[in-house]
């Protein structure tokens, strides 16, 4: 609730446990996540713009090690490739690429085979290693997550895709009390559970949205490394 204590931007970098099964690269119980929250002024994509600045300069701060030309005599990769202003392709949109190339691809979410192939799409189309796939459907969103004005099908939501992995995600919150509650319900959701979360947005809060980013598929997709989950010892001594 720091948004709500009156500071405009936050974030942190920390382990981030996941409750679901480990057992393949697509879904790590363990990963070093870097979160953010921060207030917008003008509209959702002021979140969008300080995610896509962060990745610019991280994928160049990465390319301009000397130690990367010593870590790819063993562990080869290439550049990454991307524009100065990274695409940003709608979750309608990305659907219909993936279906033009014969994907069965359904409307909620994508698999994982989906999203290797919708970046191979997105590299050729846009010359772009990483992208960012926008409005996510309201469907498949937490009750928190603010939906589109000019469409409630959607979601002022994304996720980020570094050579066709999903390395992380943010979105909009709801700030209004009521429309938060409203949304609760419609989850089925009580709120004796979250009182204590609802009090700071009683007593207002600003608009506001946040982006979470895996460290570890970061850095994988960087290196092309095709299985990361020895970035871990945690989880590399359990396999």
């Amino acid at each position: 609730m720091a948004i709500a204590a009156d500071f405009q931007r936050v974030y942190e970098v920390g382990p981030v446990f996941y409750f679901k099964n480990s057992g393949s690269d697509e879904c790590l119980a363990e990963y070093i996540g870097l979160d953010l929250e921060m207030t917008l002024s003008y509209s959702y994509n002021e979140l969008m713009q300080v995610v896509c600045g962060l990745l610019k300069d991280i994928f160049a701060t990465v390319q301009s090690m000397r130690g990367l030309q010593i870590l790819r005599q063993r562990q080869p990769s290439v550049d990454l490739v991307w524009p100065d202003k990274l695409p940003i392709v709608h979750f309608g949109d990305a659907l219909q690429m993936l279906r033009k190339d014969g994907f069965d691809a359904e409307d909620k979410d994508l698999s994982a085979q989906d999203e290797k192939r919708l970046g191979e799409l997105v590299k050729e189309r846009y010359e772009s290693d990483c992208y960012v796939l926008d409005r996510l459907p309201a469907c498949a969103q937490p009750f928190y997550m603010q939906k589109c004005v000019e469409d409630l099908a959607w979601t002022n939501s994304f996720d980020v895709f570094v050579r066709g992995q999903r390395i992380g995600s943010g979105g909009q919150r709801i700030h209004e009390p009521q429309e938060l509650r409203m949304s609760m319900r419609n989850t089925g959701m009580s709120e004796d559970d979250v009182e204590e979360y609802l009090i700071g947005f009683d007593l207002g809060i600003p608009p506001h949205g946040g982006a979470s980013l895996d460290l570890d598929r970061l850095v994988a997709a960087l290196l092309q490394l095709e299985d990361h989950c020895y970035l871990l010892p945690t989880i590399s001594g359990l396999r």
